[in-house]
């Protein structure tokens, strides 16, 4: 069961980002996130059809501002101009409020526990973009 809801998850997450079909975003690292996800926090089946479709509304609101802001999200920051001191800060700024509105939304479902992994695992995925984002 779990794996047929972790397959509907994706499927629904490709559906969502037609767009990231068109900017040829890499299927495996997707499905990899995904599993990450589930793995990590330990999800339910339940947990897992409750939260798909914030995971999907936070997904598209990022991508939307890191192309507002130039950064080509399928191109990982290779190769890309990047943003100045000042739309960085405001970008930084806007990706952090989805990111809250998406915790708190999650939380109603998940566990104190399962909130702090989530939180490491945002954490981590922040760090990353960021290093992509100066080109390192």
């Amino acid at each position: 069961m779990k794996v047929l809801l972790r397959k509907a998850l994706t499927v629904s997450l490709f559906s969502v980002t037609a767009v990231a079909a068109a900017q040829e975003i890499d299927r495996a690292a997707i499905e990899e996130r995904i599993d990450e996800i589930v793995e990590r926090l330990e999800l339910s089946d339940e947990q897992i059809e409750q939260i798909s479709p914030i995971l999907q509304d936070s997904m598209e609101r990022q991508r939307a501002i890191l192309e507002s802001y130039g950064v080509d999200p399928a191109n990982r920051g290779e190769g890309g101009q990047r943003p100045g001191m000042r739309k960085a800060r405001a970008m930084r700024k806007e990706m952090s409020e989805v990111r809250e509105d998406s915790r708190g939304a999650m939380a109603e479902f998940l566990s104190d526990e399962q909130m702090d992994e989530l939180q490491l695992i945002q954490e981590e995925r922040r760090d990353a973009l960021r290093e992509k984002i100066r080109g390192r």
